[in-house]
């Protein structure tokens, strides 16, 4: 019955295998997911009390930028891995700095020799006492390694909502830069109709209508190229956002602007995810080398026993402990030391890189922004100005085909350039932001002991 009642509180075995049957009722989840679903829809009113998300959660004009972070956080797949994790170290941590198990001892001799009673029966119960107090620095070890997952889940989401907004601030260029080339194109269109028909009519030369034919089917092959990389930047946001190739979506094609943080270079040690990844791991090595440090220490074992030899009945009693004058555990505190050097080490590197890369988000920053007022005070407005003059002097009957493509082209690339360059400094802004973090909120700990 003794040994039913130990067997009674162990735990079974549940096999999960990833077997036909899994992957298809995965991918049955996951063409099911859906970024207006009541579950997303609360899920961005939880983001909305922490101040993660600002505005209102509503698909029914297009998916928005905002909008389309909450789906990220979401659904997306490595998000969910690690956030598993972090389940995985919380799970342990709730468990950790726990005794040891009594240990039963049962032992039986039989005397050889000529005597009434052969048999030597004996056995005792060992307790261990943790007077080195090492059970309480796994524990607090263990709650160490679990705010460390925590801290690298609040990593992962920042570095998939940075990578959600270059991908979008490209998708939405790309959405404009097809819509300048479309219309681009109904210009040069009517420009065709035109000169054909002058040539028709020996009034222009065939030539110049030919030049102007050749840049519209070049345009529309440039249109259908830009439309196969809008489609490629439409699915992966669709993979960031954890949606299925097939799922509907439809973005709202504006650049987005990012507000810049004020003192970047102050708030880096706050708010950059790596740093603070990097100082969770220094202080589980700092736990580790606690750790390694208290097993040096002694923990009692008592025990205490029955024993029958030759009919008589004894009871034992006993305590042993090792005696910490050779080992001293010195190979595992030395480990653990030079482990704590290594990770401070590996945070100061980590901060210097962090800096390096903000210095360098900064400068591509300015730069871009430079360029895109150069080329929305000088660029854009000539060329207005020259496509404007040369359509008045085309309604005066001064038609030139040339000047006229000259003109309407060179207008679109400055409309582009300006669009590339705005561009730019979104994908800047983007970049300062990825490297300053997120507004820091430590994430909760779950350490209800």
């Amino acid at each position: 019955m003794f040994c039913l009642a130990l067997v009674a509180g162990c735990q079974g075995y549940d096999p999960q295998p990833l077997d036909d049957a899994a992957h298809t009722e995965h991918a049955a989840q996951w063409r099911a997911r859906s970024p207006d679903s009541a579950a997303v829809a609360d899920y961005a009113r939880e983001l909305a009390a922490t101040g993660a998300f600002t505005g209102k959660f509503d698909l029914a004009d297009g998916i928005q930028l905002p909008e389309a972070e909450v789906i990220a956080l979401f659904f997306n797949p490595g998000l969910r891995a690690v956030r598993a994790e972090a389940a995985v170290a919380l799970a342990g941590a709730q468990q950790a700095g726990r005794w040891e198990d009594p240990e039963l001892e049962i032992n039986a001799a039989y005397i050889l020799g000529n005597v009434d009673k052969p048999w030597v029966l004996g056995g005792m119960l060992k307790f261990t006492l943790p007077l080195s107090g090492r059970h309480g620095v796994e524990e607090d070890k263990a709650w160490a390694e679990h705010r460390l997952t925590l801290t690298r889940v609040v990593q992962a989401e920042w570095e998939t909502l940075s990578q959600l907004r270059r991908h979008w601030v490209e998708a939405a260029a790309l959405a404009e830069e097809l819509r300048l080339t479309r219309q681009l194109i109904a210009s040069l269109e009517a420009l065709s109709r035109r000169a054909e028909a002058l040539a028709q009519a020996g009034a222009l030369a065939r030539l110049d209508a030919r030049l102007v034919a050749l840049e519209l089917a070049q345009r529309r092959l440039e249109e259908l190229v830009v439309s196969g990389q809008l489609d490629d930047a439409h699915a992966r946001l669709r993979e960031d956002m954890g949606l299925h190739p097939d799922a509907p979506f439809s973005p709202r094609p504006q650049l987005p602007k990012f507000a810049r943080p004020d003192g970047a270079a102050t708030q880096l040690d706050r708010r950059n995810p790596a740093l603070r990844v990097a100082r969770a791991e220094y202080e589980v090595s700092q736990q580790a080398l606690r750790l390694e440090i208290r097993k040096q220490y002694p923990d009692i074992v008592i025990g205490g026993g029955y024993e029958n030899e030759d009919g008589q009945s004894r009871i034992a009693l006993g305590l042993g402990f090792p005696l910490p004058i050779i080992n001293l555990n010195r190979e595992g505190i030395a480990r653990a030391r030079a482990a704590r050097a290594a990770s401070r080490d590996a945070y100061f590197a980590r901060r210097e890189a962090a800096t390096h890369e903000l210095a360098r988000a900064l400068a591509a920053s300015a730069r871009a922004a430079q360029q895109a007022d150069l080329v929305n005070r000088a660029i854009v407005p000539l060329a207005d100005a020259n496509a404007a003059e040369a359509a008045r002097l085309a309604e005066l009957g001064e038609f030139d085909a040339l000047r006229q493509l000259e003109a309407i082209t060179r207008q679109h690339e400055a409309r582009l350039a300006l669009l590339r360059a705005e561009a730019g400094m979104r994908l800047a802004d983007t970049a300062v932001l990825a490297a300053v973090g997120p507004d820091w909120r430590d994430a909760p700990k779950e350490d209800q002991r």
